[in-house]
């Protein structure tokens, strides 16, 4: 069975245990820029519902989002997702109170359901879907190096000379009327 494609026939009641390897790479690498990626995951078929579990681990490089200099990311998400097929999404009933697809019983706990074709599950989506969910909206050099106090104020000083502003304090409008009084009447 070639991956990244899974049938749903290859896969048995009891689980496929799945290391990530280089199938996961390119998808990876065309997402986030870097393919240091490795991890493991579990696929038990539930009925035609198909369970994810596992954990990724992911180290690359990005730009700051204030300075644009490289600082590095480390991604370790853990995975717990059930997908069931797109003609088959379980609806909720009016007395669910949650969101969203109802989940089928499962024997292993979820965190969120998606959909597949109801054929092959594409398990390099699912290794960038599980990684995208993790990437924070805003990655900046004090939140890489967040031990070095240094950090935040060497990104300001970067930040302000792609900016063109200078270092001097600019003078408020206010300025002139700092010497001002008000006459007495």
């Amino acid at each position: 069975m070639p991956l990244p494609l899974v049938p749903l026939d290859a896969v048995s009641t009891s689980g496929m245990d799945v290391p990530v390897g280089p199938w996961a790479k390119p998808a990876v690498r065309e997402a986030f820029g870097a393919d240091d990626v490795s991890g493991h995951l579990h696929i038990l078929r539930s009925g035609v519902h198909m369970v994810v579990t596992g954990a990724l681990d992911l180290v690359a490089q990005v730009p700051c989002d204030r300075c644009t200099a490289t600082i590095p990311l480390r991604l370790q998400p853990t995975i717990a997702c059930v997908y069931s097929p797109i003609t088959a999404v379980p609806e909720r009933g009016e007395d669910d109170d949650a969101n969203g697809p109802a989940l089928p019983e499962l024997p292993v706990a979820v965190e969120d359901a998606s959909e597949y074709d109801g054929v092959t599950l594409d398990l390099a989506s699912v290794v960038v879907e599980s990684l995208e969910v993790e990437r924070p909206a805003r990655w900046r050099c004090a939140d890489a190096y967040p031990n070095d106090p240094q950090s935040d104020s060497a990104c300001e000083a970067r930040w302000r000379a792609l900016a063109g502003a200078s270092d001097e304090a600019s003078l408020s409008p206010f300025a002139a009327l700092a010497g001002w009084k008000p006459a007495v009447s």
